[in-house]
């Protein structure tokens, strides 16, 4: 996973980061927590997305709406 990470930084354009947006500029933080670390807890199962009959609710852009602890 290290070397991966260090590919990535390589390929950022703008001072090397790690979890940079698409234009390379710092990744909002709200973003990237919507987009990728909530899907990731419920596809992991520690934690409880949103569930209406039976299914997983989503929000407008399609990311899982999560229950807030």
């Amino acid at each position: 996973m290290i070397a991966e990470f260090k590919k990535r930084k390589l390929r950022c354009p703008n001072g090397g980061l790690v979890f940079a947006a698409s234009n390379g500029e710092v990744q909002d933080y709200g973003n990237l927590l919507r987009r990728k670390f909530y899907p990731l807890q419920i596809k992991a199962g520690v934690c409880d997305p949103l569930i209406k009959n039976g299914e997983p609710l989503f929000d407008a852009k399609g990311a899982a709406a999560m229950d807030s602890p």
